[in-house]
Protein backbone atom coordinates (compact mmCIF):
# COMPACT_ATOMS: atom_id res chain seq x y z
CA UNK A 1 0.00 0.00 0.00
CA UNK A 2 2.90 2.32 1.06
CA UNK A 3 4.65 1.72 -2.30
CA UNK A 4 1.21 2.34 -4.41
CA UNK A 5 0.88 5.56 -2.66
CA UNK A 6 4.33 6.92 -3.08
CA UNK A 7 3.69 5.71 -7.06
CA UNK A 8 0.56 7.64 -6.16
CA UNK A 9 1.85 10.76 -5.18
CA UNK A 10 5.02 10.91 -7.62
CA UNK A 11 2.24 10.59 -10.88
CA UNK A 12 -0.14 13.33 -9.79
CA UNK A 13 2.48 15.56 -9.11
CA UNK A 14 4.48 15.11 -12.28
CA UNK A 15 1.18 15.46 -14.05
CA UNK A 16 0.16 18.54 -12.28
CA UNK A 17 3.83 20.08 -12.90
CA UNK A 18 2.69 19.25 -16.41
CA UNK A 19 -0.64 21.31 -16.52
CA UNK A 20 1.61 23.93 -15.41
CA UNK A 21 3.38 24.22 -18.77
CA UNK A 22 0.06 24.16 -20.50
CA UNK A 23 -0.85 27.55 -22.47
CA UNK A 24 -3.22 26.36 -25.04
CA UNK A 25 -6.18 25.94 -22.78
CA UNK A 26 -5.44 27.93 -19.23
CA UNK A 27 -8.92 26.97 -18.01
CA UNK A 28 -9.26 23.45 -18.70
CA UNK A 29 -5.70 23.15 -17.48
CA UNK A 30 -6.18 24.98 -14.08
CA UNK A 31 -9.70 22.97 -12.99
CA UNK A 32 -7.31 19.61 -13.82
CA UNK A 33 -4.27 20.64 -12.14
CA UNK A 34 -6.74 21.51 -9.01
CA UNK A 35 -8.37 18.02 -9.30
CA UNK A 36 -5.26 16.38 -9.10
CA UNK A 37 -3.36 18.53 -6.35
CA UNK A 38 -6.83 17.84 -4.93
CA UNK A 39 -6.00 14.12 -5.02
CA UNK A 40 -2.40 14.54 -3.90
CA UNK A 41 -3.47 15.99 -0.59
CA UNK A 42 -5.25 13.08 -0.41
CA UNK A 43 -2.75 10.73 -0.60
CA UNK A 44 -0.73 12.76 1.77
CA UNK A 45 -3.67 12.31 4.47
CA UNK A 46 -3.13 8.98 3.82
CA UNK A 47 0.30 8.32 4.06
CA UNK A 48 0.61 10.59 7.46
CA UNK A 49 -2.16 8.23 8.41
CA UNK A 50 -0.26 4.91 7.57
CA UNK A 51 3.00 6.46 9.56
CA UNK A 52 0.72 7.27 12.53
CA UNK A 53 0.03 3.61 12.76
CA UNK A 54 3.79 3.30 13.53
CA UNK A 55 4.33 5.80 15.73
CA UNK A 56 4.62 5.26 19.50
CA UNK A 57 3.10 8.81 19.93
CA UNK A 58 1.15 10.99 18.27
CA UNK A 59 0.22 14.50 19.13
CA UNK A 60 -1.97 16.19 17.02
CA UNK A 61 -1.94 19.82 19.05
CA UNK A 62 -4.53 20.88 15.12
CA UNK A 63 -6.81 17.78 15.35
CA UNK A 64 -6.35 17.02 19.04
CA UNK A 65 -5.34 13.97 18.15
CA UNK A 66 -3.25 12.03 20.88
CA UNK A 67 -1.91 8.65 21.14
CA UNK A 68 0.88 7.17 23.68
CA UNK A 69 2.41 3.60 23.20
CA UNK A 70 2.06 1.88 27.04
CA UNK A 71 4.92 -1.03 27.01
CA UNK A 72 1.79 -2.85 25.79
CA UNK A 73 -0.20 -1.26 23.27
CA UNK A 74 -1.00 2.10 22.32
CA UNK A 75 -4.35 4.23 23.50
CA UNK A 76 -5.56 7.41 22.58
CA UNK A 77 -4.63 9.44 25.64
CA UNK A 78 -5.70 13.51 26.45
CA UNK A 79 -3.06 16.30 25.60
CA UNK A 80 -2.67 16.66 29.72
CA UNK A 81 -1.73 13.37 29.89
CA UNK A 82 0.82 12.88 27.38
CA UNK A 83 2.83 16.20 27.65
CA UNK A 84 3.64 18.37 30.96
CA UNK A 85 2.04 22.19 29.86
CA UNK A 86 3.13 24.90 31.94
CA UNK A 87 2.87 28.34 31.58
CA UNK A 88 3.51 30.66 34.66
CA UNK A 89 1.09 33.19 34.26
CA UNK A 90 -2.05 33.57 32.21
CA UNK A 91 -1.99 33.93 28.36
CA UNK A 92 -3.98 34.48 25.27
CA UNK A 93 -4.90 33.21 22.07
CA UNK A 94 -7.54 33.49 19.12
CA UNK A 95 -10.40 30.85 19.47
CA UNK A 96 -12.46 29.48 16.49
CA UNK A 97 -14.85 32.11 16.22
CA UNK A 98 -11.90 34.86 16.05
CA UNK A 99 -12.17 36.19 19.66
CA UNK A 100 -9.16 36.61 21.58
CA UNK A 101 -9.68 34.48 24.66
CA UNK A 102 -7.57 33.99 28.09
CA UNK A 103 -6.16 30.74 29.03
CA UNK A 104 -5.69 29.95 32.57
CA UNK A 105 -2.26 29.40 33.82
CA UNK A 106 -0.82 26.29 32.64
CA UNK A 107 -3.64 25.81 30.10
CA UNK A 108 -2.03 25.13 26.70
CA UNK A 109 -3.07 27.77 23.91
CA UNK A 110 -4.54 26.01 21.10
CA UNK A 111 -4.86 28.70 18.35
CA UNK A 112 -6.91 29.20 15.33
CA UNK A 113 -6.52 31.33 12.16
CA UNK A 114 -8.22 34.10 12.56
CA UNK A 115 -9.86 35.01 9.50
CA UNK A 116 -10.70 31.38 8.74
CA UNK A 117 -11.22 29.41 11.82
CA UNK A 118 -8.25 26.84 10.69
CA UNK A 119 -6.95 25.55 13.76
CA UNK A 120 -2.80 26.81 13.89
CA UNK A 121 -1.80 24.03 16.64
CA UNK A 122 -0.26 24.87 20.24
CA UNK A 123 0.47 28.62 20.70
CA UNK A 124 4.35 28.12 22.35
CA UNK A 125 5.88 31.47 23.16
CA UNK A 126 8.88 32.88 24.87
CA UNK A 127 8.21 35.27 27.64
CA UNK A 128 7.21 38.58 26.46
CA UNK A 129 6.19 42.02 28.54
CA UNK A 130 3.85 44.68 27.81
CA UNK A 131 5.27 47.66 28.66
CA UNK A 132 2.28 49.65 28.12
CA UNK A 133 -0.05 50.69 30.83
CA UNK A 134 -4.02 50.79 30.91
CA UNK A 135 -3.38 48.71 27.14
CA UNK A 136 -7.82 48.37 27.11
CA UNK A 137 -7.91 51.89 28.08
CA UNK A 138 -7.49 55.25 25.79
CA UNK A 139 -9.56 57.36 28.04
CA UNK A 140 -6.75 56.85 30.81
CA UNK A 141 -4.60 59.72 32.38
CA UNK A 142 -1.85 58.07 30.93
CA UNK A 143 -3.11 58.54 27.33
CA UNK A 144 -3.36 62.22 26.16
CA UNK A 145 -5.70 63.74 23.58
CA UNK A 146 -3.91 66.37 21.52
CA UNK A 147 -6.00 68.95 19.03
CA UNK A 148 -9.12 68.41 17.55
CA UNK A 149 -9.70 65.02 18.75
CA UNK A 150 -12.50 62.87 19.54
CA UNK A 151 -11.90 59.43 21.63
CA UNK A 152 -15.08 57.10 23.25
CA UNK A 153 -15.80 53.66 24.43
CA UNK A 154 -17.75 51.70 21.50
CA UNK A 155 -19.89 48.91 21.87
CA UNK A 156 -18.96 47.12 18.42
CA UNK A 157 -18.01 43.38 17.42
CA UNK A 158 -14.66 42.28 17.29
CA UNK A 159 -11.93 40.18 18.56
CA UNK A 160 -12.25 41.67 21.88
CA UNK A 161 -14.22 43.95 24.54
CA UNK A 162 -12.58 46.95 24.73
CA UNK A 163 -12.79 49.21 21.75
CA UNK A 164 -12.90 53.03 21.01
CA UNK A 165 -13.21 55.19 18.64
CA UNK A 166 -10.82 57.62 17.85
CA UNK A 167 -12.55 60.34 15.41
CA UNK A 168 -10.59 63.34 13.57
CA UNK A 169 -12.99 66.32 13.62
CA UNK A 170 -11.40 68.29 11.25
CA UNK A 171 -8.54 68.00 8.69
CA UNK A 172 -6.34 70.23 10.24
CA UNK A 173 -2.83 68.44 11.31
CA UNK A 174 -1.76 67.99 14.98
CA UNK A 175 -4.48 65.45 16.09
CA UNK A 176 -3.87 61.84 17.38
CA UNK A 177 -3.98 60.21 20.70
CA UNK A 178 -0.33 60.33 22.27
CA UNK A 179 0.90 57.18 25.07
CA UNK A 180 3.16 58.11 27.70
CA UNK A 181 7.16 57.90 27.05
CA UNK A 182 8.27 54.35 27.88
CA UNK A 183 11.98 53.54 29.27
CA UNK A 184 13.67 51.16 27.04
CA UNK A 185 16.81 49.52 27.34
CA UNK A 186 19.18 51.98 25.01
CA UNK A 187 21.70 49.13 23.76
CA UNK A 188 21.65 50.03 20.00
CA UNK A 189 19.85 47.41 17.81
CA UNK A 190 17.21 46.09 20.13
CA UNK A 191 14.07 46.61 18.83
CA UNK A 192 10.66 46.54 20.18
CA UNK A 193 7.19 46.31 18.30
CA UNK A 194 4.35 47.96 18.91
CA UNK A 195 0.82 46.51 17.93
CA UNK A 196 -3.14 47.37 18.11
CA UNK A 197 -6.28 45.77 16.81
CA UNK A 198 -8.14 48.28 14.31
CA UNK A 199 -11.17 48.21 11.88
CA UNK A 200 -12.04 50.82 9.71
CA UNK A 201 -14.83 53.80 9.98
CA UNK A 202 -15.27 57.09 8.21
CA UNK A 203 -11.89 58.16 7.37
CA UNK A 204 -11.17 54.53 5.35
CA UNK A 205 -7.38 54.95 7.40
CA UNK A 206 -5.17 54.47 10.37
CA UNK A 207 -2.29 56.43 10.96
CA UNK A 208 0.12 55.24 13.52
CA UNK A 209 3.64 57.34 14.32
CA UNK A 210 6.44 55.40 16.36
CA UNK A 211 8.74 58.15 18.07
CA UNK A 212 12.33 56.50 19.60
CA UNK A 213 13.89 59.28 21.55
CA UNK A 214 16.95 60.23 23.21
CA UNK A 215 20.06 60.69 21.59
CA UNK A 216 18.81 61.07 17.61
CA UNK A 217 15.21 60.88 17.62
CA UNK A 218 13.36 58.47 15.42
CA UNK A 219 9.87 59.72 14.06
CA UNK A 220 8.18 57.49 11.38
CA UNK A 221 4.49 57.62 10.25
CA UNK A 222 3.35 54.03 9.05
CA UNK A 223 -0.34 54.77 7.52
CA UNK A 224 -2.72 51.81 6.46
CA UNK A 225 -6.04 51.93 4.14
CA UNK A 226 -8.38 49.58 4.97
CA UNK A 227 -9.62 49.72 1.33
CA UNK A 228 -6.75 48.47 -0.60
CA UNK A 229 -5.44 46.08 2.77
CA UNK A 230 -2.26 48.01 2.49
CA UNK A 231 0.42 50.45 3.62
CA UNK A 232 0.18 54.24 1.73
CA UNK A 233 3.16 55.18 4.30
CA UNK A 234 5.38 53.33 5.84
CA UNK A 235 8.49 54.94 7.46
CA UNK A 236 10.37 52.21 8.20
CA UNK A 237 9.40 49.27 5.93
CA UNK A 238 8.29 46.99 8.60
CA UNK A 239 4.95 48.02 9.27
CA UNK A 240 2.71 44.99 8.82
CA UNK A 241 -1.33 44.21 8.69
CA UNK A 242 -2.57 40.94 9.58
CA UNK A 243 -6.59 40.25 8.77
CA UNK A 244 -8.09 39.29 11.64
CA UNK A 245 -12.37 38.40 11.65
CA UNK A 246 -14.99 41.04 10.52
CA UNK A 247 -13.13 43.67 9.24
CA UNK A 248 -10.65 44.00 12.20
CA UNK A 249 -6.45 43.92 11.80
CA UNK A 250 -3.55 44.11 13.76
CA UNK A 251 -1.39 46.62 13.13
CA UNK A 252 2.36 46.55 13.74
CA UNK A 253 5.80 48.15 13.30
CA UNK A 254 8.93 47.51 14.63
CA UNK A 255 11.26 50.56 16.66
CA UNK A 256 14.57 49.86 16.15
CA UNK A 257 16.60 51.60 18.54
CA UNK A 258 20.07 53.56 17.41
CA UNK A 259 22.58 55.18 20.00
CA UNK A 260 21.37 57.09 23.19
CA UNK A 261 17.66 56.02 22.46
CA UNK A 262 16.36 55.41 25.59
CA UNK A 263 12.33 55.99 25.33
CA UNK A 264 9.52 55.31 23.03
CA UNK A 265 6.26 56.94 22.28
CA UNK A 266 3.15 56.35 20.05
CA UNK A 267 0.56 58.35 18.51
CA UNK A 268 -2.65 57.38 16.79
CA UNK A 269 -5.07 59.21 14.19
CA UNK A 270 -7.86 58.11 12.13
CA UNK A 271 -6.15 60.94 9.72
CA UNK A 272 -3.43 60.69 7.23
CA UNK A 273 -0.33 62.76 8.03
CA UNK A 274 -1.17 64.91 4.85
CA UNK A 275 -4.20 65.81 6.50
CA UNK A 276 -6.76 64.01 3.75
CA UNK A 277 -8.48 61.70 6.06
CA UNK A 278 -10.23 63.08 8.50
CA UNK A 279 -13.01 60.77 10.06
CA UNK A 280 -12.55 57.75 12.75
CA UNK A 281 -11.77 54.35 12.98
CA UNK A 282 -11.92 51.64 16.20
CA UNK A 283 -8.70 50.70 17.68
CA UNK A 284 -8.34 48.09 20.77
CA UNK A 285 -5.45 46.22 22.68
CA UNK A 286 -2.06 48.43 22.16
CA UNK A 287 1.01 46.45 23.09
CA UNK A 288 4.78 47.81 22.87
CA UNK A 289 7.27 45.00 23.54
CA UNK A 290 10.43 43.75 23.28
CA UNK A 291 11.73 41.90 20.24
CA UNK A 292 10.99 42.23 16.36
CA UNK A 293 7.49 40.70 15.79
CA UNK A 294 4.19 41.22 17.93
CA UNK A 295 3.37 38.06 20.00
CA UNK A 296 -0.12 37.08 21.74
CA UNK A 297 -2.23 40.08 23.67
CA UNK A 298 -1.26 41.16 27.03
CA UNK A 299 -3.73 43.00 29.14
CA UNK A 300 -2.41 45.63 31.61
CA UNK A 301 -3.98 47.94 33.68
CA UNK A 302 -1.98 50.62 35.96
CA UNK A 303 1.19 48.52 35.69
CA UNK A 304 3.78 46.77 33.01
CA UNK A 305 3.07 43.12 32.73
CA UNK A 306 4.83 40.02 31.84
CA UNK A 307 3.56 36.88 30.47
CA UNK A 308 5.70 33.91 30.64
CA UNK A 309 6.72 31.23 28.19
CA UNK A 310 5.35 28.02 27.62
CA UNK A 311 7.12 24.84 28.16
CA UNK A 312 5.74 21.18 26.95
CA UNK A 313 7.45 18.74 27.64
CA UNK A 314 7.40 14.72 28.39
CA UNK A 315 9.32 12.15 29.76
CA UNK A 316 10.53 9.50 26.74
CA UNK A 317 10.20 5.65 28.37
CA UNK A 318 8.87 3.74 25.43
CA UNK A 319 9.02 5.53 22.48
CA UNK A 320 12.40 4.93 21.19
CA UNK A 321 14.34 2.21 20.26
CA UNK A 322 18.98 1.37 20.99
CA UNK A 323 18.05 0.29 16.91
CA UNK A 324 17.13 4.13 16.05
CA UNK A 325 13.78 6.31 16.07
CA UNK A 326 12.27 8.78 13.74
CA UNK A 327 11.11 11.96 14.62
CA UNK A 328 9.05 14.15 12.83
CA UNK A 329 7.16 17.66 13.65
CA UNK A 330 4.95 20.39 11.46
CA UNK A 331 4.91 23.76 12.71
CA UNK A 332 4.96 27.45 11.25
CA UNK A 333 7.36 29.98 12.71
CA UNK A 334 6.04 33.30 13.73
CA UNK A 335 9.49 34.79 14.03
CA UNK A 336 12.86 33.46 12.69
CA UNK A 337 14.39 33.17 16.30
CA UNK A 338 15.06 30.30 19.01
CA UNK A 339 15.01 26.30 19.32
CA UNK A 340 11.87 24.64 17.54
CA UNK A 341 11.97 21.00 19.48
CA UNK A 342 14.27 18.61 20.65
CA UNK A 343 14.60 15.53 22.36
CA UNK A 344 17.36 14.46 24.47
CA UNK A 345 18.57 13.41 27.74
CA UNK A 346 18.39 16.79 29.51
CA UNK A 347 21.33 18.28 28.75
CA UNK A 348 22.72 20.45 25.51
CA UNK A 349 25.68 17.70 25.09
CA UNK A 350 23.12 14.61 24.60
CA UNK A 351 20.66 15.82 22.43
CA UNK A 352 18.73 16.35 18.94
CA UNK A 353 17.11 19.62 18.23
CA UNK A 354 15.94 21.94 15.28
CA UNK A 355 16.56 25.31 15.46
CA UNK A 356 15.37 28.35 13.02
CA UNK A 357 18.81 27.80 11.11
CA UNK A 358 19.79 23.97 11.79
CA UNK A 359 18.94 20.83 12.57
CA UNK A 360 22.31 19.21 15.69
CA UNK A 361 22.78 16.16 16.68
CA UNK A 362 25.38 16.03 19.71
CA UNK A 363 26.17 13.02 21.84
CA UNK A 364 28.42 13.10 24.42
CA UNK A 365 29.44 16.60 23.84
CA UNK A 366 30.32 15.95 19.91
CA UNK A 367 28.34 17.63 17.25
CA UNK A 368 27.71 14.20 15.01
CA UNK A 369 25.34 15.85 12.35
CA UNK A 370 24.14 19.27 11.36
CA UNK A 371 22.25 19.83 8.34
CA UNK A 372 21.12 23.49 7.17
CA UNK A 373 16.94 24.56 7.95
CA UNK A 374 15.96 26.98 5.88
CA UNK A 375 12.38 28.25 7.21
CA UNK A 376 10.79 31.37 5.99
CA UNK A 377 8.61 33.36 8.72
CA UNK A 378 4.93 32.43 8.81
CA UNK A 379 5.48 29.52 5.90
CA UNK A 380 4.45 25.69 7.19
CA UNK A 381 7.67 23.63 7.77
CA UNK A 382 7.60 19.68 7.97
CA UNK A 383 11.14 18.21 9.30
CA UNK A 384 11.55 14.70 10.17
CA UNK A 385 14.90 12.96 11.50
CA UNK A 386 15.75 9.41 10.99
CA UNK A 387 18.80 8.01 13.89
CA UNK A 388 21.01 4.91 13.51
CA UNK A 389 24.26 3.84 14.00
CA UNK A 390 25.54 4.25 10.00
CA UNK A 391 23.26 7.04 9.00
CA UNK A 392 21.11 9.63 10.21
CA UNK A 393 18.79 10.70 7.57
CA UNK A 394 17.65 14.50 7.33
CA UNK A 395 14.21 15.44 5.21
CA UNK A 396 13.05 19.07 4.98
CA UNK A 397 9.97 19.74 3.11
CA UNK A 398 10.24 16.59 0.82
CA UNK A 399 14.02 16.98 0.49
CA UNK A 400 16.28 14.20 2.30
CA UNK A 401 20.09 14.56 3.53
CA UNK A 402 21.91 11.35 4.93
CA UNK A 403 24.87 11.75 7.40
CA UNK A 404 27.22 8.86 8.33
CA UNK A 405 27.36 9.02 11.51
CA UNK A 406 29.05 5.96 14.30
CA UNK A 407 27.32 6.14 17.68
CA UNK A 408 26.26 2.86 20.28
CA UNK A 409 23.31 1.64 20.89
CA UNK A 410 22.81 3.32 24.22
CA UNK A 411 23.19 6.99 22.81
CA UNK A 412 19.70 6.52 21.10
CA UNK A 413 17.72 5.88 24.39
CA UNK A 414 17.26 9.53 24.87
CA UNK A 415 14.60 10.81 28.10
CA UNK A 416 13.44 13.95 27.81
CA UNK A 417 10.74 15.82 24.80
CA UNK A 418 10.41 18.93 24.07
CA UNK A 419 7.90 20.47 21.74
CA UNK A 420 9.31 24.01 22.04
CA UNK A 421 13.09 24.95 23.39
CA UNK A 422 15.54 22.93 23.78
CA UNK A 423 17.40 20.30 26.28
CA UNK A 424 17.01 21.85 29.88
CA UNK A 425 13.98 23.25 31.69
CA UNK A 426 14.49 26.97 30.89
CA UNK A 427 15.37 26.69 27.12
CA UNK A 428 12.57 28.61 25.71
CA UNK A 429 13.65 31.77 24.76
CA UNK A 430 11.74 35.25 24.69
CA UNK A 431 12.09 35.45 20.99
CA UNK A 432 10.56 31.93 20.71
CA UNK A 433 7.00 32.49 18.65
CA UNK A 434 5.70 29.34 17.24
CA UNK A 435 2.55 27.26 16.10
CA UNK A 436 3.39 23.54 16.65
CA UNK A 437 0.73 21.53 14.18
CA UNK A 438 1.99 18.43 15.53
CA UNK A 439 4.91 15.69 16.44
CA UNK A 440 5.23 11.74 15.58
CA UNK A 441 8.18 9.22 16.79
CA UNK A 442 8.83 6.45 15.57
CA UNK A 443 10.80 3.54 17.48
CA UNK A 444 12.46 2.20 14.16
CA UNK A 445 14.60 4.31 11.23
CA UNK A 446 12.85 5.00 8.40
CA UNK A 447 14.67 5.62 4.57
CA UNK A 448 15.43 8.53 2.71
CA UNK A 449 13.08 8.05 0.58
CA UNK A 450 10.14 7.47 3.12
CA UNK A 451 11.27 10.96 4.85
CA UNK A 452 10.82 12.85 2.10
CA UNK A 453 7.49 11.64 1.14
CA UNK A 454 6.58 12.12 5.45
CA UNK A 455 7.53 15.77 4.85
CA UNK A 456 6.27 16.58 1.68
CA UNK A 457 4.40 20.02 1.84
Amino acid sequence: MLADNLAGIGYVAKYAQAIDGAKANADRAEDAKGYVEALADQYKVNILEQFKNKATLVSGFANHDFRLYDGLRTNKVADTSLWTIERATTGTYVDATGKIRTAAIDEPRYTYDPETGVPSGFLAEGQRTNLLVNSENLLAATYTVIGDTNIQSENVYSPNDAVFRIENLSAASGNYIRSPEITVTSTPGDSYTFSVLCKEGTSGAFSLRTIALGGTTQDHFHEFDFTTDSFFRDGTGTAKAKKLSNGWYLISAKISLLSGNDKVQVRLSSNAVDNTRPGSCYVAYCQIEKGADPSSYIKTTATQVTRAADSITKDVIYEVSERGFTIFCEYTPLVSDGVRFAISKGDFNNTLYVSNNLVVLRINGVMLMSAVNNEQKGKKQRIAVSVQNGDCFVAINGSAQTRSISIDESDLLFTRLAAVGGWGANTVSENVLIENHGMLIMPAPLTAAELETLTAI
